[in-house]
């Protein structure tokens, strides 16, 4: 924090904090300002993680400031305000604990027009197909697509040489709760209607439990030994410009990042894990981890504006193939029969007219894993206090995939449906997306 003599207003920067540390000790620093009258005020300036407090002695009234960062790009505008608050607290002569709990405020809005570019032709658009275009037909120019109200909790219990770390969130989006957002595909398509219930509960409000782990400090051959167990974060790097490498421990939920009001650590998803860190010397340090459940990577809602596909989407019950533009015939699957999809209602030809086929995404849900890893690192002060690390680790992908069966017969009728061929492009835009 900086306070200097003659300036109208205090700055501040944010505190790093090491997230294992439960509260940081306060520091007091004195302060002097010159108000608009011209007579110099002296306060005290308090820095707490997460908030600055001013607390002005008797003759000038005490104060809060809080902090509003809004952020600007080319097609959105961000806007975000934030409060955190931290208590202390002992349980008897042995139990020591911290809460900390922040809360901010989020919206968000469209301030670009279309592109024709990525809606697709049965749309109105220029795009084939149309995989991607729902979010961007679901809001107009200066929408409102978020306005986000979260809070994170977070409590650490301390007892001898033993821990605990649980904390949980919650969100709630207005406009996603109070919005049906329509379909977009073809007007002659059977599968048209409102979006799933599990995509508008993705999307509107949630409760999470995220970390809730146990572990304690030990001695192993007079060195110190941490042990870990449950769901947590293990963070070994940050990929800079390729996706998976040692970053991907943890998943992310690509929602919270593009929405405001969001820190990267609050996107990280808390695995099932068992970890062991052990100080082999002093400058030697070698890490653990075996993972026994598995969290994917999480996509928007679809019809999100920022979903960047329709088919790879939180929520997603089915996907339009077109077969050909301007083909008459009908590739029909109704909606009331779409996991029956080797007896559609209608023959080739006969049903209602439509230039598309509708086929169910089913999620698959039951994937395990055996993911396990270790790491090594030594920290050379002699050559400029460099560290050398060395890492391996077998793990499971947490990007989403999409593959397809086709069934002994697709349709009834005179004509039979290649779904290789029509659904090429539908592919090629879903490899466009994952690469």
């Amino acid at each position: 924090m900086t306070c200097s003599r003659g300036s109208t207003w205090y700055s501040a920067l944010r505190a790093r904090r090491d997230p294992a540390k439960a509260i940081q000790a306060v520091s007091t620093i004195p302060c002097s300002r010159r108000m608009p009258s011209g007579v110099w005020a002296h306060s005290e300036a308090t820095m707490k993680p997460d908030r600055l407090l001013i607390r002005a002695r008797p003759e000038e009234p005490s104060q809060w400031r809080a902090a509003t960062r809004v952020t600007q790009a080319a097609a959105l505008v961000l806007a975000t305000a934030g409060a955190a608050t931290a208590y202390d607290f002992e349980v008897g002569d042995e139990v020591t604990g911290s809460i900390v709990t922040s809360l901010s405020v989020g919206v968000q809005l469209r301030v670009a027009d279309r592109d024709p570019r990525v809606v697709g032709q049965e749309n109105g658009g220029a795009a084939v197909p149309a995989v991607a275009d729902d979010g961007d037909l679901n809001f107009d120019k200066y929408d409102v697509v978020n306005q986000l109200f979260t809070a994170t909790s977070e409590m650490k219990l301390r007892w001898r040489e033993y821990f605990a770390t649980i904390s949980g969130t919650a969100f709630l989006d207005t406009i996603a709760m109070n919005n049906d957002l329509a379909e977009n595909g073809p007007e002659s398509r059977p599968y048209r209607g409102r979006y799933s219930p599990p995509a508008k509960d993705e999307a509107d409000w949630d409760i999470e439990l995220r970390e809730l782990y146990v572990g304690g400090n030990f001695t192993l051959f007079d060195r110190p030994l941490t042990l870990k167990v449950g769901n947590q974060i293990l963070n070994w790097g940050e990929a800079l410009f390729t996706l998976n490498g040692i970053s991907v421990i943890n998943g992310f939920d690509v929602s919270k990042l593009l929405t405001p009001g969001t820190e990267f650590k609050d996107a990280l998803i808390p695995m099932p894990l068992a970890t062991a860190s052990y100080q082999i010397t002093d400058n030697l340090s070698a890490e653990a981890f075996y993972g026994f459940g598995f969290e994917p990577i999480r996509v928007p809602a679809c019809g999100a504006f920022l979903s960047f596909s329709d088919i790879i989407c939180e929520g997603v019950e089915g996907t339009s193939i077109v077969t050909d533009y301007g083909d008459t015939r009908s590739y029909t699957v109704g909606r009331d029969n779409a996991r029956d999809y080797d007896n559609p209602p209608y023959p080739l030809g006969t049903g209602p007219q439509a230039i598309s086929l509708s086929v169910p995404i089913l999620k698959d849900d039951d994937l395990t894993t055996n993911d396990y890893g270790v790491s090594i690192r030594y920290f050379a002060p002699e050559l400029n206090n460099t560290e050398f690390s060395f890492y391996y680790a077998k793990y499971r992908s947490r990007l989403p995939s999409v593959y397809f069966r086709t069934p002994e017969v697709l349709a009834d009728g005179t004509g039979e449906a290649d779904l290789l061929r029509v659904s090429r492009g539908l592919l090629g835009s879903a490899l466009g997306v994952l690469g």
